[in-house]
């Protein structure tokens, strides 16, 4: 794939999704943007650890 178009679709995929709009791309996939509330985890010592809330994004296959 070509560099400059790798980069463009990125930064469009980006944008769309920063909006909270979600994208679907016909023989891929849908990605979404998904806010991840504050949770307690646990580190690697086993102790409970407060997780902040975060924005990521979820894809979710075509034909699934």
């Amino acid at each position: 794939m070509d560099k400059k178009f790798n980069n463009a679709f990125r930064e469009a995929l980006r944008s769309s999704v920063t909006e909270g709009k979600s994208v679907s791309i016909s023989g891929l996939g849908t990605f979404k943007p998904v806010h991840i509330k504050q949770h307690e985890a646990e580190n690697e010592e086993g102790l409970k650890v407060l997780m902040p809330p975060r924005d990521t994004i979820e894809f979710t296959p075509e034909g699934t």
